[in-house]
């Protein structure tokens, strides 16, 4: 169980992470209302990525879901900082 917590912990966090910082590359002037918004929404996105890795019936499968959130967001991310 501690395992699929820190899939669950670190994977949120990381995806919940970029999301806001891609978006901040790409409109910097919406900074602060990014901000506000990834504060409320990426509570809730961050609870449902933990929630999607307790689902996993192992370990393997928890962290395997983790990335699957953490995929595209890095793609998002690494696009908006490269352009």
């Amino acid at each position: 169980m501690w395992h699929k917590t820190f899939a669950g912990f670190i994977c949120g966090l990381i995806t919940i992470t970029l999301l806001p910082s891609s978006l901040v590359h790409f409109y910097s002037d919406l900074s602060a209302i990014s901000a506000a918004f990834f504060m409320t929404v990426g509570l809730t996105g961050w609870a449902c990525i933990m929630t999607y890795c307790y689902g996993a019936s192992s370990s393997k499968a928890a962290w395997l879901r983790g990335l699957y959130c953490i995929a595209p967001a890095m793609l998002i991310y690494l696009t908006a900082f490269f352009t």
